[in-house]
């Protein structure tokens, strides 16, 4: 049996502990909070639209119909909302969109409550990746749904010390301190100034900005239909409807784009998951699974060039104008 000495000791030690540890993280997060831009690129975007989607006034035409674009990278370098606005407006749609598309994350049901919450309700979203089936919801073993998620709740700077890295690494090779610091500030200044659009590329590889004609990888089935995997059986479908009725949001089901050879050209409609959303109005099925695009149009084998993503936004201004009442 522990003495009063004893337990006395332990919990002095848990103190200082906690203490320094409480130390450390105020210092790291003010060091980030501080120096924003010293993220690299792919969590550089990611957390600035994190919080650009959850501050009011993301949308600002009240006159103009709201629309927020969903999906990951090939969202965020695909969909070009000037480009949307444009051909939206000519065919008598005026609309505002913004694209919150993220690297690297597809989900967004998780994240709808707080965009609305903040005020940013629209009165259309537009997802090329659909909700999550409950079989990727936490069980006994794996308790916590989104764990990259909760580690960058719990520690927003876990990355700083590989970032602080990197960014001095830069510097000395470029013999200007600032580069990489200014270099970042621009990207993100010119992606906020773009609504969410923002370019990615592999310039090592691609220096052109563009696939050669050719292009192909090991992977690519050109005889098979990469189908769209959604039900509305599921807690996550549940709670996306449940927001859609209360902020009287429609959710649009649009393509996403492939490389032509990459897969099979698919059915006009996936006739499986319009059957399902027959009895929910607030999600409707627009158009195909996916639609290919030629190599050209790429940047890397997976985003869009600038020109492919105007014509990607074309295409889904065309699709969508008829459908919004």
């Amino acid at each position: 049996m522990r003495s009063g000495s004893d337990v006395s000791r332990v919990l002095r030690a848990l103190a200082r502990f906690a203490a320094v540890f409480v130390l450390l993280w105020v210092g790291f997060y003010e060091i980030q909070r501080s120096f924003p831009c010293l993220l690299t690129g792919a969590d550089l975007i990611f957390q600035t639209k994190l919080s650009e989607e959850s501050t009011p006034h993301l949308l600002k035409q009240a006159d103009k119909t709201g629309l927020l674009f969903f999906g990951n990278s090939k969202a965020l370098s695909g969909f070009v909302p000037e480009k949307f606005d444009s051909a939206m407006n000519a065919a008598g749609q005026p609309v505002e969109s913004y694209n919150l598309g993220l690297p690297g994350y597809g989900y967004f049901v998780d994240r709808l409550a707080s965009i609305f919450a903040a005020g940013n309700v629209p009165k259309y979203i537009l997802i090329t990746i659909p909700w999550t089936p409950d079989e990727h919801y936490g069980n006994v073993f794996h308790f916590v749904r989104h764990d990259s998620e909760l580690m960058n709740e719990l520690f927003p700077f876990r990355f700083l010390p590989r970032d602080i890295v990197m960014a001095s690494s830069s510097a000395m090779f470029a013999h200007r301190p600032l580069d990489y610091y200014e270099t970042n500030r621009r990207l993100v200044a010119q992606m906020i100034a773009d609504r969410g659009y923002f370019l990615i590329y592999d310039a090592d590889r691609f220096p052109e900005g563009r696939l050669p004609r050719d292009y192909k990888e090991a992977s690519d089935e050109p005889t098979r239909v990469s189908e769209r995997v959604a039900t509305t059986h599921g807690r996550e479908f549940r709670e996306l409807n449940r927001l859609l009725e209360t902020y009287r949001v429609t959710c649009l089901m649009i393509p996403t784009y492939r490389r032509l050879g990459q897969f099979a050209q698919p059915p006009p409609i996936n006739q499986r998951v319009a059957a399902e959303l027959v009895a929910y109005p607030r999600v409707q099925l627009l158009g195909p699974d996916y639609i290919l695009l030629d190599n050209r149009y790429f940047a890397d084998r997976t985003h869009l060039n600038r020109v492919g993503a105007e014509l990607y936004t074309e295409y889904l201004a065309d699709l969508v104008a008829p459908n919004l009442h």
